[in-house]
């Protein structure tokens, strides 16, 4: 968490940093949606 949060205060400064956030967001955007599908999933079977 330091580490991320000491990376998010540098900033992206080059092109690898960029393309590190971009993959950084889209796993974060695929976890959440897996698990709204996951619940939304588990109600519907009760």
């Amino acid at each position: 968490m330091i580490y991320f949060s000491y990376s998010f205060y540098s900033g992206p400064r080059s092109s690898h940093d960029v393309l590190y956030w971009i993959f950084l967001v889209a796993d974060i955007l695929i976890i959440f949606s897996f698990l709204i599908k996951k619940e939304k999933e588990e109600k519907s079977e009760e």
